[in-house]
Order: C-alpha cells, then sequence, then structure tokens
C-alpha cells in the first residue's frame, strides 16, 4: 500500500485525535469516581482529627487540574528574570 504524504499526515491527525479521545473519556470516568470517593470520605470523617474536608485534588489529580502554585501571578521581578534579553531590548528602544 503506497501512501502520500498528504494521506500519511491525514493518519497520523486522526490517531492523535482518537487517542485524545480515549484520554478524554477516561478522566471523565475518574472524574466522577473522585467526586463520589470524596464524598463518601468526608462523610465518614472524624472532624476532630481532620477538621478540613478533603478536596478532589488530594485523592486523584487529573490532566485538567492546576496546582495552586500555578494559579499565582508573577511578579515584575519573576518576568524580569525570564525574559532579561527582551526586556533589556524593549528599555534601550
Amino acid at each position: 500500500m503506497s501512501l502520500s504524504w498528504y494521506e500519511l499526515g491525514l493518519y497520523v491527525e486522526r490517531f492523535k485525535n482518537q487517542q485524545k479521545h480515549i484520554k478524554d473519556k477516561e478522566e471523565s470516568e475518574w472524574l466522577r469516581i473522585r467526586k463520589i470517593w470524596v464524598l463518601m470520605i468526608n462523610y465518614m470523617r472524624d472532624s476532630k482529627t481532620k477538621p478540613t474536608p478533603f478536596k478532589e485534588t488530594d485523592l486523584i489529580k487529573l490532566s485538567f487540574d492546576q496546582d495552586e502554585a500555578e494559579q499565582k501571578p508573577m511578579t515584575p521581578e519573576e518576568v524580569e528574570k525570564l525574559f532579561p534579553k527582551t526586556l533589556n531590548k524593549l528599555k534601550n528602544e
């Protein structure tokens, strides 16, 4: 079977889309399971030993969960450390 580059590219894109669809489906199943587990654990939790309830991300982390550290905005000093050359060029202009 002889494939052109275009057909090969289509097959690769189709395979990637299928893999993404499978991953999304599995994560949606894990999301439901995670919610049920959190409800059960918090219901049976001893409020004296663990006063704060569990969060869903405490049990299972999924690919779309964001860490709290990622949600904090960057300070100007941190931005300068990341892009020193670009910012120096902009300052000199």
